[in-house]
């Protein structure tokens, strides 16, 4: 009798389990499909307020030069007075640096990058950016940025909703672009999840300016594969997408930045010199050159 109850309560164990399963997975692929259904019929419309034609930039220092010749005549206009036994060239230079400096470390100090691997390849590379926070992981597509926890050094394991309302951010510089393509959403439907994200920074932080960077091109290699292949994710595609995200400037509070001017050749594909191997992706040196780009491109 006692076996009879034990093999009873196995068999009632394996038959929940073998309903339960089954249910759980396609409930949960339902509701992807009604999700993705819902997404792709979603339109975009821009912002209302007039847009400046100006981007607000600092381009990075150069050098200058003062020479002043005997007889007091220089040669760069200025009007010094020099005994002419003891002319002398003076010479003034100004370097940008490639080292991490007060000011770049005071640049990124209460910024957050909310964005796919593109940006989390910032943490996994380990480039040093004083002060940012990054909410971003593999796989992360613009409709996960509202929905999904991460864990935040010195915060916890946290929503975007609950991480803006746990810490100040003077800047949020925004990406993604890529899963969303290459997961068959439209445009429209892409650049509606960017105006949700900058919609509850908004809320929550009125006072935060949001950068939203261009979707990174892919190399020309990998662009013509994927031409051939049939595959969504091509430049063409991503120009078009760009150009779309550019709509979503609303200064004072939202701006565009064309990260792709870091990367790019001269014929609008990704440098080999900063791709990974897969084409779609940077390599270390590139964190360096795009963390570089953004302090000379600064808005703050």
């Amino acid at each position: 009798m006692k076996k009879i109850l034990r093999y009873s309560f196995t068999l009632l164990l394996l038959l929940s389990c073998l309903v339960v399963v089954p249910f759980t997975f396609f409930r949960d692929r339902l509701a992807t499909k009604e999700e993705s259904a819902a997404t792709t019929t979603l339109q975009f419309v821009p912002s209302t307020r007039p847009r400046p034609t100006t981007t607000t930039t600092i381009t990075a220092a150069t050098t200058t030069t003062t020479v002043t010749v005997p007889g007091g005549e220089p040669v760069d206009g200025t009007f010094d007075t020099v005994d002419p036994t003891n002319a002398v060239e003076t010479t003034t230079t100004t370097l940008p640096t490639t080292t991490l400096s007060q000011t770049q470390e005071a640049l990124f100090a209460d910024t957050l990058f909310i964005g796919d691997s593109r940006t989390y390849g910032f943490l996994s590379y380990k480039i040093k950016v004083p002060g940012a926070v990054f909410f971003s992981n593999e796989g992360m597509s613009s409709a996960d940025a509202l929905k999904r926890s991460l864990e935040i050094p010195g915060v916890g394991k946290v929503t975007l909703e609950e991480l803006l309302q746990k810490k100040a951010f003077k800047q949020v510089y925004l990406m993604f672009g890529l899963n969303e393509i290459n997961n068959n959403l439209n445009n429209d439907t892409i650049a509606v999840r960017y105006q949700q994200i900058i919609g509850k920074i908004a809320e929550l932080q009125p006072n935060a300016k949001v950068i939203v960077q261009s979707t990174l091109h892919v190399t020309k290699a990998k662009n013509t594969a994927n031409v051939k292949s049939g595959s969504k994710i091509t430049n063409a595609r991503i120009n078009e997408l760009n150009a779309l995200l550019m709509q979503l400037v609303d200064e004072p509070y939202v701006y565009y930045l064309d990260i792709n001017a870091a990367f790019d050749t001269e014929d609008g594909t990704l440098s080999t010199d900063y791709a990974a191997g897969d084409g779609m992706h940077i390599k270390a040196r590139g964190y360096t050159a795009w963390r570089d780009f953004l302090f000379e491109n600064r808005i703050l």
